[in-house]
């Protein structure tokens, strides 16, 4: 268990830095940033600066009590083989990314959601990111992948040097094991790359001068073949330098399988184009509206009021409607999800033939699962335990309706399960240690309506004892609710 100090440790090596950095940074002045080279985050000049600066935190807080217990205490944590080996299924293997004393770089496995429910799963290596590095004398870290659905016979692999957001492209052989001799490569830059088929791919790259946003990301995306040069692709869509960035993707739904360009304006605001026939049509939604597709029906999440002829929908609300429709011109949607003054919509992933609702309801997670049946969305309320927070996400939202369930709460260790699209019932894959003794200890929820803040309930939930003397509390956000004005 990390002693409650560690908070207080943190703390003051935050304000420490906060200190030193006012006390010895020169003002920067309207023409010029000071410390603009410290953007170079390789050169020898700004890697010098980081040493400084670690020397200096590291002087002060070995000087703190009980700072070599407190570190071994973490070390030990970060380090521990209990952790839960979280993954994600790509063809028919789960995949996991572990990092311990052995591995600092971390070590890509993989193994059967059959062998995963063992107590000690058998692993099969991928890729040992340790051993690359020193083969190819590179400091690699490992920045995801990119697997071709349904099978993920090949992957895109990336990785960065040092952990920059720049990073290399490869493509991954998930059958011998080994990078694919003359496969798709993307040099270093901060790329964003996404398969259409085993041959073609879509990517948002530095393609030369002029071809980033003044953010420093992809404006541009192009269409790119097997076997031809990178210089050779297929324009397919050029951004406005002011953008944040651009992207392009297929969302691989058998018998749709549509492509399209996701342009962010700002960080909150975004268009997106369905590529159709070798054409781009932006859909007509909402700037700050997030759109996908879930099979032949697109989702719009509102982040503002959308006033749309006579109807009015509210902020967070979720909507559905038929793609077709929708292209057609036709509005009529459904709302699948909206908030009020106690609910709010938190997340939202798919499995084969139902869509999973995450929201906050009184500042308690609770799930909702929703399948269309006979052209009707039906709804249902997926039970979860009272006080935990809960966690959704697809299995393999292309060809299953398994979905995995991360539960945590004030008393109870963080676990993961194998939850089943029209039952309650969940199969415990992993969980982690106690770290104290909950025996005792209860989670009670409480309402409150203070003088002073008319209009608002708090709401909060604590761990406690019988004991009115020893109770562990933690505060939940408040919440303005409408029936108390």
């Amino acid at each position: 268990m990390i002693p409650i100090r560690t908070i207080g440790l943190v703390a003051s090596a935050a304000l420490l830095f906060s200190a030193a950095a006012h006390a010895q940074s020169p003002t920067p002045t309207p023409d010029a940033d000071p410390y603009l080279w410290l953007e170079e985050v390789g050169s020898e000049r700004a890697l010098d600066w980081v040493k400084q600066w670690n020397g200096l935190t590291t002087s002060q807080l070995d000087k703190l009590p009980g700072i070599q217990q407190t570190t071994s205490a973490i070390r030990e944590v970060v380090d521990s083989r209990e952790r839960i080996p979280f993954v994600e299924k790509q063809g028919k293997y789960l995949y996991n990314f572990w990092k311990d004393a052995d591995h600092p770089r971390g070590v890509l496995r993989r193994t059967t959601l059959e062998r995963y429910k063992a107590d000690v799963p058998q692993w099969e290596v991928v890729l040992d990111i340790d051993r690359l590095a020193r083969d190819e004398k590179e400091n690699w870290v490992w920045h995801g992948m990119e697997c071709l659905k349904p099978h993920a016979e090949r992957c895109l692999f990336s990785l960065t040097r040092g952990g920059g957001d720049a990073h290399v492209v490869r493509e991954f052989d998930t059958h011998s094991l080994g990078f694919v001799p003359e496969g798709f490569y993307l040099p270093e830059a901060k790329s964003d790359v996404n398969w259409v088929s085993r041959d073609r791919l879509l990517v948002a790259t530095d393609f030369g001068p002029g071809s980033l946003t003044s953010s420093g990301y992809p404006r541009i995306v192009k269409e790119w073949k097997r076997g031809t040069p990178l210089q050779s692709a297929k324009l397919v869509f050029e951004g406005e330098q002011a953008d944040i960035s651009v992207s392009g993707y297929s969302d691989h739904y058998p018998g749709y399988n549509r492509e399209f360009v996701l342009r962010y304006t700002s960080f909150f605001t975004n268009e997106l184009y369905f590529r159709h026939a070798g054409k781009l049509v932006r859909l007509d939604k909402p700037n700050g509206a997030t759109a996908f597709t879930f099979k032949d029906q697109l989702l719009l999440r509102l982040r503002a009021d959308w006033k749309l002829g006579d109807r009015q929908y509210q902020q967070g609300s979720l909507l559905s409607i038929g793609f077709s429709s929708f292209m057609a011109g036709k509005r009529n949607f459904t709302v699948l999800y909206q908030p009020d003054a106690t609910r709010s919509l938190q997340s939202v992933a798919t499995t084969r033939n139902a869509i999973l609702l995450t929201e906050l309801v009184n500042v308690r997670s609770q799930v909702q699962e929703l399948r269309m049946q006979k052209g009707k969305w039906e709804q249902r309320t997926v039970a979860t335990p009272a006080f935990a927070n809960v966690s959704i996400s697809s299995l393999d939202y292309l060809d299953s309706d398994q979905y995995l369930v991360v539960l945590n709460d004030f008393l109870t260790p963080t676990s993961l399960h194998l939850g089943q699209v029209g039952s309650d019932e969940r199969h415990q894959l992993k969980s982690q240690p106690a770290f104290f003794d909950a025996s005792g200890l209860k989670v009670e929820q409480h309402f409150a309506r203070p003088k002073t803040a008319r209009g608002f309930r708090t709401s909060s939930s604590c761990a406690r004892t019988s004991s009115t003397t020893a109770t562990i509390r933690r505060c939940c956000t408040a919440m303005a609710d409408s029936r108390y004005r």
